[in-house]
């Protein structure tokens, strides 16, 4: 599991993330967010449909799969 820390507003993580926030931009950039450990557990499901995950430290100590995430990059 790689696991990336964004520490900068100008990281182009953080950056396409408040992009994200936009309807306009989502539909641009053909990619959308999810919030919450259901939907995150949803879509671990249809993991090749994802681009990566973002936590908060809290969320992400919080989880207790850290294995189901290893082929996937992770910002926190």
């Amino acid at each position: 599991m790689k696991v990336s820390f964004i520490t900068s507003k100008e990281n182009p993580v953080f950056k396409l993330i408040k992009r994200l926030t936009h309807p306009r931009k989502r539909k641009k950039e053909g990619l959308f967010l999810i919030e919450g450990k259901k939907f995150v557990e949803e879509a671990l499901k249809r993991r090749e449909l994802l681009k990566f995950l973002v936590f908060s430290k809290e969320a992400f100590e919080s989880f207790s799969e850290a294995e189901v995430f290893k082929d996937i990059p992770i910002y926190v």
